[in-house]
């Protein structure tokens, strides 16, 4: 989220000037929790309405639309249909995504406790929500080089049939809704060895490749659930 990239379509502008003015504050939104400023910590329909009035938006229209964007309904809206989202980020040169319905929470600052005789990939547990969860460097899981934790690195709260780990990525890049460009055939063409285990679709996103990934896959795999040291 410190450079997201491509456009964030909206909902419910109805014109060019709309759709800009919307952008831009996603493209704000975004960058203010990537900053720790989202008021509360837990991302809500409140807590994003709060922020987008603290950024200067004062149009309900537009902050109900960013709302929709971010998969939170407006507590005064109608239920409606929802385009389906993704988070998008990098494990080194790779660009991943993941669903956001899966992704509970990206954590900008997070405290982990190392616990002992696991695998060199958990680098230990964190407390979320009243729960203790594993924390996973997903670049070591996955056979990358392992940069640690770094300044732009995001722990994403990841939940699949009803259980939840924390992965570490390299950096949050954007939420984007995707929908349609996934293709799910071919799966293997391009994508590197250490993605096709877990891989839904690929998607092109402004001309670049973007993998999207099984949640469940991930979090159910073999190697995962094999998380003690040898």
């Amino acid at each position: 989220m410190n450079d997201p990239r491509g456009a964030f379509p909206p909902q419910n502008a109805a014109n060019p000037s709309e759709r800009s003015q919307v952008s831009d504050l996603m493209r704000q939104a975004l960058a203010a929790i990537n900053q720790g400023q989202l008021p509360g910590g837990a991302l809500t329909a409140e807590s994003v309405e709060q922020l987008a009035r603290n950024l200067g938006a004062t149009d309900p229209e537009q902050i109900a639309t960013l709302q929709r964007m971010m998969m939170l309904s407006p507590a005064s809206a109608n239920p409606a249909v929802v385009a389906a989202q993704h988070i998008l980020f990098l494990l080194g040169d790779v660009e991943c995504a993941l669903p956001s319905e899966a992704v509970q929470g990206v954590e900008r600052a997070f405290d982990v406790t190392p616990v002992p005789n696991v695998a060199p990939w958990v680098l230990g547990v964190t407390q979320m929500w009243g729960s203790i969860i594993s924390v996973v460097d997903l670049r070591s899981f996955v056979g990358l080089p392992s940069i640690g934790v770094t300044p732009r690195s995001r722990l994403l709260a990841v939940v699949a049939r009803d259980m939840m780990i924390g992965l570490v990525v390299d950096v949050v890049t954007e939420i984007r809704t995707m929908g349609d460009a996934i293709r799910h055939e071919s799966l293997a063409t391009n994508a590197p060895d250490w993605v096709q285990p877990f891989l839904e679709g690929v998607a092109q996103v402004d001309g670049r490749l973007v993998f999207a990934l099984d949640p469940a896959r991930l979090l159910f795999s073999d190697r995962m659930n094999r998380y003690r040291a040898d």
